[in-house]
């Protein structure tokens, strides 16, 4: 521990500024802040949102919602496949 604590330490700090700045890790950065963002929301509308709706109509929407996206995610596939775009729909080439 005592050699992690020394090779933490020759380490510099880095701002939020200066990471901002860096092209590299900008979008890793951004795409934390959205995630974290929208949890910390959700968790807190979540409470009232139950206590308005009700948990019947929150499991129903929710799993409509799922099946229109996972409907939409099979229907964008088949048209890749069908347009030849993809060979193979087990095999989605990751350009």
């Amino acid at each position: 521990m005592q050699q992690e604590q020394q090779s933490l330490a020759s380490l510099d700090s880095v701002s939020v500024c200066r990471l901002f700045a860096d092209r590299s890790v900008r979008w890793q950065l951004i795409s934390v802040i959205v995630v974290s963002t929208g949890m910390q929301l959700s968790g807190i509308d979540a409470g009232l949102t139950i206590e308005k709706l009700g948990r019947r109509p929150l499991l129903i929407g929710g799993f409509s919602f799922m099946g229109l996206c996972s409907a939409g995610i099979t229907v964008s596939l088949l048209f890749q496949v069908t347009s030849g775009s993809v060979s193979d729909p087990l095999r989605v080439p990751i350009t």
